[in-house]
């Protein structure tokens, strides 16, 4: 069995982790000693952080309610970092972090920026990620680690009212539970995040059927090689 710190790539080589590939952002310090504590468990880059730490920030000023929601969350890095803008904040938005803890289902394929990729299977590392949240933010208070295929916790979870949605499982089958049950319970003006919309074929056909058959289409709009995210219109 393999186990997930085995097979982490190393993309600290990429420009896009480091904060000196931002000059426009060098007064935010704040965001950058979030960003530095988060960072080693997570494989999104600085301009996905950044859009996170925008997203809650607007949830405060517009004063939406509801919970933060992360499909995909690997390591914990994101889940981590949403924790602690929102503590900084001093929101009480509820964190759900739904995730197999385990890998991609067996036999589970799509399409990586063209190519045919298959999902890997890990051996079980849940408290692994409990762990690394506990470390980052110093408290797991208000997160709730949700185990399980997306396709099967997601129905028995109706939340009743989400303030942001991160979707980040990458592919068909699960993104498209993910907006079928959780999009209509975003709230209006909830901020919708779709971060593999650029790189996997399932996560963008999902998306894209999913938002076709709505009256009201938010406009996604492109933060990196990957994530596209939009507001959910009112």
């Amino acid at each position: 069995m393999q186990y997930v710190t085995d097979l982490i790539a190393n993309i600290e080589e990429f420009p896009t982790r480091w904060p000196a590939s931002f000059p426009e952002l060098r007064h935010e310090q704040g965001f950058w000693q979030l960003y530095e504590k988060a960072r080693p468990y997570s494989m999104v880059h600085a301009t996905g952080f950044y859009n996170a730490y925008q997203s809650i920030n607007y949830l405060k000023e517009a004063n939406i309610e509801g919970a933060i929601v992360e499909c995909g969350c690997f390591l914990g890095g994101m889940t981590a970092f949403m924790a602690l803008v929102r503590n900084e904040l001093r929101l009480a938005h509820p964190i759900y972090a739904f995730d197999t803890f385990e890998g991609f289902p067996e036999g589970s394929t799509d399409s990586f920026l063209g190519t045919p990729v298959g999902g890997p299977q890990y051996a079980i590392f849940r408290e692994a990620v409990q762990a690394n949240i506990l470390k980052v933010v110093g408290s797991v208070d208000r997160i709730n680690l949700v185990q399980g295929p997306v396709e099967l916790t997601i129905p028995a979870m109706p939340l009743e009212n989400i303030a942001l949605l991160r979707l980040d499982t990458d592919h068909y089958d699960s993104t498209i539970v993910e907006l079928k049950h959780y999009y209509p319970r975003l709230a209006l003006g909830g901020v919708l995040i779709v971060d593999d919309y650029g790189l996997y074929n399932g996560s963008r056909k999902a998306t894209d059927e999913f938002l076709a058959t709505l009256q009201r289409r938010p406009l996604l709009n492109r933060i990196d090689h990957g994530i596209w995210t939009g507001v959910k219109p009112g």
